[in-house]
């Protein structure tokens, strides 16, 4: 409270002499405080920086077409939100496109859409990955593309020779039946 007095009366001193505000202001220590009328001419001290009321711009792909990651090797998507996403990236959001990626060499980013709750804690969500757009991209495209096609040829693979084990069962149990049918008789 004292120091307070002390601060209304050095202003007042101030006044009295001829200086303005402001340069008590300056006098104070306070920087170049602006000196608004409504608080009675007093300097007022901004509670933020100008950078902290500038809109954020995402991150550019660097020129050796790395995408950049957080310290934790992936890039976050607040809710997925695409306006996000850095300047020259694609969100290639397709499933197993990592492996893709990773089988190929390319440089790219997972990315971390939000976080769920698992056993207490937080998980982080996952959903595609972040490349350099352009000529990768489309590398990866056709490549993950090509991975799709071959999985799916193996997954039908597999699923006829089930078939087929499946009707050689059928057929070996009723060819049993038949014959325990024909050597005692009706059961």
């Amino acid at each position: 409270a004292a120091s307070s007095d002390e601060a209304s009366d050095e202003a007042a001193a101030g006044e009295a002499a001829g200086e303005s505000a402001e340069a008590q202001a300056e006098a104070a220590g306070e920087g170049s405080a602006e000196v608004d009328p409504a608080f009675g001419g007093l300097g007022c001290t901004e509670l933020f920086g100008k950078w902290q009321t500038e809109a954020w711009e995402p991150p550019r792909v660097g020129p050796d077409g790395r995408v950049p990651r957080n310290a934790f090797g992936n890039y976050e998507l607040w809710d997925g939100d695409e306006r996000l996403i850095p300047k020259g990236a694609a969100w290639l959001r397709l499933p197993k496109v990592s492996t893709v990626a990773s089988k190929l060499g390319l440089d790219f980013v997972p990315v971390v859409v939000g976080f769920a709750r698992s056993l207490g804690r937080a998980v982080p969500t996952m959903d595609g990955v972040l490349v350099s757009s352009g000529p990768m991209e489309d590398t990866l495209r056709e490549a993950w593309a090509d991975w799709a096609h071959k999985e799916e040829m193996a997954a039908r693979a597999k699923h006829e020779r089930k078939i087929v084990a499946r009707w050689a069962a059928l057929v070996t149990k009723a060819l049993t039946r038949k014959r325990l049918r024909d050597e005692y008789g009706d059961f």
